[in-house]
């Protein structure tokens, strides 16, 4: 019993505190955005990116991306449902066009349930997918 409770304290003790636009920052990263990019879509001054990201780098206390993305999903502060496969979004998006043109409710219910049974032994299984470092 002691272990358990030494272990959720260290993890507590452990737990990086981000405000809102390092989080806003850290998802947008995630994605796959640069920081000019996310400087252009925040409508930030190039300075305020800039310290955000070097105030990620110390909270996290390391300038590894992969380590800080690894680190934040594990943390809660960045959800794996939010980063979807490029294959899924378009398998999802033909879906969605297709479901656009149904007329009938009852159609569309049943179209959905159809791709939903379809989709569901492929995409709705658990995944150990590991994050790969790049240099």
């Amino acid at each position: 019993m002691s272990q358990t409770y030494n272990i959720q304290k260290r993890n507590y003790t452990n737990q990086i505190s981000l405000n809102h636009l390092e989080v806003f920052y850290l998802r947008l990263h995630a994605h796959g955005m640069n920081s000019d990019t996310i400087c252009d879509f925040l409508n930030l001054e190039k300075l305020k990116i800039n310290r955000l990201r070097f105030t990620i780098y110390s909270k996290f206390k390391t300038k590894n991306w992969c380590q800080i993305i690894a680190l934040a999903l594990e943390q809660g502060h960045l959800n794996k449902s939010d980063y979807v496969d490029d294959l899924v979004k378009q398998i999802a998006l033909k879906q969605v066009s297709h479901l656009l043109q149904i007329d009938k409710p009852a159609a569309m219910q049943k179209a959905v349930f159809k791709f939903y049974l379809s989709t569901k032994k492929t995409f709705f299984k658990p995944t150990t997918t590991k994050l790969k470092q790049t240099n």
